[in-house]
């Protein structure tokens, strides 16, 4: 069975390609690849597994959010059946969802609960006590929790460009802007009041659902130290909600470490993305604008092994496991399909 040729590429991302076939309008097709990315550019290269571990990662995170009453997501389905009918490629078994039709919030959505003075992020912070908004006590050391997360959006770069951080009152703005491009608003919305709640209501969203899932990990002997969301408002009988969109609490979106070796005044063993960021900009010496370096295999096998070990320890399967058993779902699917 070969993907329908009306599946069409609607938008390629640093790692995950959005697609959509004319004839299921109401829905999007996004295939998490095995790309990566460092400092918003691709590199070339692939990790194996990504596509897989992020796939599942997210759409586990997204069932927890929503039994927990935190937040909807934007998924449809999973199931292999119903993407192959839909004309799903079987080659991305288990690194596609279908999902509901919404229109994406232009805002990062990103809470940080632990100081990391070497992210360029909290450059601020060393200069002024403040961070985009947040008053934070002086001194903090490196990796200390801070007395409460905090909630700090950034603009949404496309690929090649840069996120920027931004305060809430900046998100406010954007949102503003946004709004009368993407719907029609009733005679007598003030425009003002609405961007203001669609952004108060994602800020608070995004820090309940970290506390929720920090409070779940913790007790896998792992610290989230911080993590970024993305949202989308999507129209349901007739109404508008905001929903959780993309993938969440994934590796590639937030910072893992160990319980178990954590120690205030020092950077954490990566259990996530930084391990690569390091070595890219530790020893590849990558300026972060000039054409991305070849990341040799065995630092891409890492990578792999690092994000299969956190998915196992989160969530007591390990990824081997996952695979097969995806791939013999699939497989059933296809012959059901074809014997119809």
């Amino acid at each position: 069975m070969k993907m329908s040729s009306k599946m069409q590429l609607i938008n390629q991302g640093k790692v995950c390609d959005i697609y959509q076939n004319p004839d299921f309008k109401d829905l999007m097709f996004f295939h998490r690849t095995n790309r990566f990315s460092v400092g918003d550019r691709v590199f070339p290269g692939e990790i194996l597994y990504k596509g897989l571990i992020l796939n599942e990662m997210s759409l586990k995170w997204m069932e927890f959010l929503e039994q927990e009453e935190i937040v909807r997501n934007h998924i449809m389905t999973y199931d292999a059946k119903t993407l192959l009918s839909y004309g799903v490629d079987p080659e991305w078994a288990g690194c596609v969802v279908a999902a509901k039709k919404c229109i994406p919030i232009p805002i990062e959505c990103i809470v940080r609960g632990y100081y990391i003075p070497e992210s360029k992020s909290w450059d601020p912070y060393k200069k002024t006590g403040m961070l985009y908004g947040n008053k934070l006590p002086e001194g903090l050391k490196e990796s200390q929790i801070l007395p409460s997360p905090i909630y700090t959006p950034s603009t949404k770069a496309g690929a090649g460009e840069h996120d920027e951080n931004i305060d809430f009152d900046t998100s406010v703005e954007i949102i503003k802007n946004f709004l009368p491009k993407h719907f029609e608003l009733e005679e007598g919305t003030d425009i003002n009041v609405l961007a203001y709640t669609i952004a108060d209501d994602i800020r608070n969203v995004s820090l309940k659902a970290y506390r929720a899932v920090h409070e779940r990990v913790i007790k896998k002997g792992i610290i989230l130290a911080d993590t970024k969301l993305e949202f989308g408002i999507l129209k349901d009988n007739g109404d508008w909600h905001i929903v959780l969109i993309d993938e969440c609490f994934t590796p590639d979106s937030s910072r893992y470490w160990d319980e178990s070796t954590y120690d205030v005044g020092k950077a954490q063993q990566s259990m996530d993305k930084q391990f690569l960021r390091r070595h890219v900009y530790t020893e590849l010496k990558w300026d972060g604008e000039s054409t991305p370096p070849i990341v040799c295999e065995s630092i891409r096998n890492t990578v792999s092994e690092i994000y299969a070990d956190i998915y196992q320890r989160l969530f007591d399967e390990s990824v081997v496991k996952l695979s097969t058993d995806i791939a013999w779902q699939w497989s059933r699917a296809e012959k059901e399909l074809m014997a119809i």
